[in-house]
């Protein structure tokens, strides 16, 4: 059994094969139409081979797939296998601004839109990572007990989305804050007021997911330790916090600095 195919319109096929080659480079199996379909092969056979020796359908989900004929029965056979979600069996990634109704409308979709590439590979994941508790426990909020971790720069691959958020270069910009915030020990240790960490608690809870997630890999914490979407924000950025202040993490002032970065950018 393969871990997934991957079920998509032609006209997302760059998606699809993103997010395949993405999996496959972390250690999973993929069936997709783009590379294991050949010339000369049955379409009908090899249909249900991907719905009965893969464990789970992923939909590039977008309005090509939900206005296409022929990809209702690929997702349809997937959710009869498991109607009640229990196993995850059907897992939408949702590539482009489009409402599923009906039966599709109520699984819960890994949302790509707007995302750059850093984001999207997290995303992408971040959906098949064990649950979101924490293998070590978090550190105690009387006293700093975290241990420290190594930070794991991302590798680049190539993305089907866009790669910048537009001529400001504010991606670059970010990039280089964050490089100059993390490479300052004096921020990293700067110590902040109780009022302040309740503001910075309050603004994290209030930016868009797009610009959390900005935030959350310029600081790169240890893989696992903030859930990933859709958990709620304010799990995620309490899980951000306690891992900034605590023994090994950026410090609470950088957290502070970076955030102020992204939502005014230069």
């Amino acid at each position: 059994m393969k871990d997934f195919f991957v079920s998509y319109n032609k006209a997302d096929k760059t998606w699809a094969e993103w997010i395949a080659f993405v999996l496959e480079a972390n250690g999973y199996t993929t069936l997709i139409q783009a590379w294991d379909f050949r010339p000369g092969g049955n379409f009908i056979q090899e249909m249900q081979k991907a719905a009965t020796e893969t464990e789970k359908t992923l939909v590039v989900l977008s309005e090509n797939y939900l206005k296409a004929e022929y990809t209702q029965p690929e997702w349809a056979a997937a959710f009869a296998r498991d109607p009640r979600g229990q196993n995850r069996t059907l897992v939408p990634f949702r590539v482009q601004e489009c409402k599923p109704v009906g039966l599709m409308g109520q699984v819960i979709y890994v949302d790509l839109v707007g995302l750059v590439e850093e984001e999207a590979r997290a995303a992408v994941l971040g959906a098949f990572a064990p649950r979101a508790k924490p293998a070590q426990a978090p550190a105690f909020p009387g006293r700093e007990t975290q241990p420290t971790y190594e930070r794991v720069a991302p590798h680049p691959v190539e993305f089907p989305g866009s790669l910048s958020t537009g001529a400001t270069g504010r991606s670059t910009s970010i990039a280089q804050s964050a490089e100059s915030v993390l490479s300052t020990p004096a921020l990293r240790d700067k110590k902040i007021s109780a009022s302040e960490r309740l503001v910075l608690s309050q603004n994290l809870n209030s930016v868009t997911p797009q610009q959390f997630n900005m935030l959350l890999f310029a600081l790169s914490p240890p893989a696992g330790l903030v859930p990933p979407m859709p958990a709620a924000q304010a799990d995620r950025t309490f899980a951000l916090l306690g891992w900034a202040e605590g023994l090994g993490g950026c410090g609470l002032a950088a957290v502070q600095q970076l955030l102020k970065d992204i939502l005014n950018p230069q």
